[in-house]
């Protein structure tokens, strides 16, 4: 009687960790999916920055303000990666004072423009415009960070799916003798070195695009880490490679009974 009761017990408890797995599973490949549409309409957006001149600095019918198509393509950009968030103005902006700044240059003779002297006036028009000027090397690096950031999610989504496909294989064993021999260390252990991998990538890119910005000029690039985030991407990515390093022990101590018996 009570060995029928426990035996009920354990398929119920298979049937509903079958279920949870199975949502875990599809789970992963939806996101797996959206991580991989996302990286290729970031490559998308990196193309079409470079087509309307983002690469170079801003000139007379180049950069970021450009018209493509029948818009202008708008490179106003606050986002976070990988725990940084970057924070870059809109160029389109800067059309409005530099439209201000040639009015005040035709009129030399001007005292006093809006209440303030004309150079001080001139002075602030050409900060403030400068203040939106394109920034080229930190949006693209921002870019070029952000189709990593979604490879490194969708890769991890992978491996969620091979842990998820290794239970399935355990539970549908009949003795459900051990979970070590199902594969599980090595995409437990890719898991984590993806996840600790993303915010220190996102932070060396955070430096190389402020090393850029400087040596191209440009002081409008605002980088802010997110700590909670990061730590996040970090604990998470360590407790899958502690556990990964449990099923590798555990596969081992397995071996060494079987090889026993």
């Amino acid at each position: 009687m009570n060995d029928t009761i426990k035996s009920g017990k354990i398929e119920r408890g298979k049937r509903n960790f079958t279920r949870l797995n199975g949502i875990v599973h599809w789970a992963s490949v939806l996101i797996e999916a959206v991580c991989w549409i996302g990286a290729a309409l970031c490559a998308v957006m990196l193309a079409l920055i470079v087509m309307a001149g983002g690469a170079a600095d801003r000139m007379p019918g180049v950069g970021y303000g450009r018209a493509v198509g029948a818009g202008s393509f708008s490179v106003g950009v606050g986002d976070t990666v990988g725990g940084f968030t970057f924070a870059l103005p809109d160029p389109s902006a800067d059309a409005q004072y530099r439209s201000q700044l040639s009015v005040v240059d035709c009129s030399p003779t001007a005292d006093t423009i809006n209440g303030m002297a004309a150079d001080a006036y001139r002075t602030m028009i050409r900060q403030q415009a400068e203040a939106r000027s394109a920034n080229p090397a930190a949006l693209l690096t921002l870019i070029v960070l952000q189709i990593a950031c979604m490879v490194a999610m969708a890769l991890v989504m992978r491996n969620i799916r091979r842990v998820s496909r290794g239970i399935q294989a355990w539970l549908d064993r009949s003795d459900l003798f051990s979970p070590f021999e199902a594969g599980l260390a090595a995409p437990l252990r890719r898991i984590g070195r993806l996840l600790i991998a993303v915010p220190v990538a996102a932070g060396a890119g955070s430096v190389l695009a402020l090393v850029l910005s400087a040596l191209t000029g440009r002081s409008n690039l605002n980088v802010t880490p997110q700590l909670s985030v990061i730590g996040t991407y970090l604990m998470v990515g360590a407790l899958a490679l502690l556990v990964a390093h449990v099923f590798d022990y555990g596969g081992e101590l397995q071996r060494d009974v079987d090889g026993l018996l």
